[in-house]
């Protein structure tokens, strides 16, 4: 039977892996965000429109 500083241990290996891949899903996706709104800015302005502020 595992004891609880094993359960612990575990559970706490676990959040730890759930908090690396949420920040690095998190960085990802606002790149991603960031990265079209560059885009879609850069295309308003070609089309000589102002983006709205």
């Amino acid at each position: 039977m595992m004891s609880d500083t094993m359960i612990f241990t575990a559970l706490l290996y676990w959040a730890v892996i759930a908090a690396v891949i949420s920040a690095i899903a998190f960085f990802v996706v606002r790149g991603a965000v960031l990265s079209a709104l560059r885009k879609h800015a850069a295309e308003q302005r070609a089309q000589g429109q102002q983006p709205p502020v």
